[in-house]
């Protein structure tokens, strides 16, 4: 469980940071009509990523097997949660809805990109 609190708390940070350091760059390249987008579905990611952290934290004794089946139930909360959150995104004017999408799709290159900075971290010799 601890191992599972360590990457939520690095995906987390990875995704803030991204999230400011692109916002910066978008603003200062010209593309400031997508920060708000960005900014919105980079929000959206982290508040997804402290849902489920907290959901996985409710349920500390149970084996990791069974805790993957819990995890699996409860992705619709947290679908609806990315819908409702979009759905409201659509109503704020100046938050642009091309920057929405890509703040909510950044999520998944980091975390590949954490997964192969760890099999990295693995593989060095000590």
């Amino acid at each position: 469980m601890e191992v599972y609190q360590q990457y939520v708390r690095r995906m987390l940070k990875l995704l803030v940071i991204t999230t400011i350091v692109i916002a910066v760059l978008l603003y200062v390249g010209g593309g400031a009509r997508f920060v708000g987008g960005w900014l919105w579905g980079g929000g959206t990611n982290c508040v997804y990523f402290v849902i489920l952290a907290a959901q996985v934290r409710r349920w500390p004794e149970i084996p990791p097997e069974k805790l993957k089946n819990k995890i699996r139930m409860t992705v619709v909360s947290r679908f609806i949660l990315i819908l409702a959150m979009t759905a409201i995104a659509t109503r704020i004017p100046g938050v642009h809805m091309l920057g929405v999408l890509a703040g909510m799709i950044v999520l998944t290159p980091l975390q590949y990109l954490d997964y192969w900075l760890g099999q990295r971290r693995k593989s060095l010799p000590r």
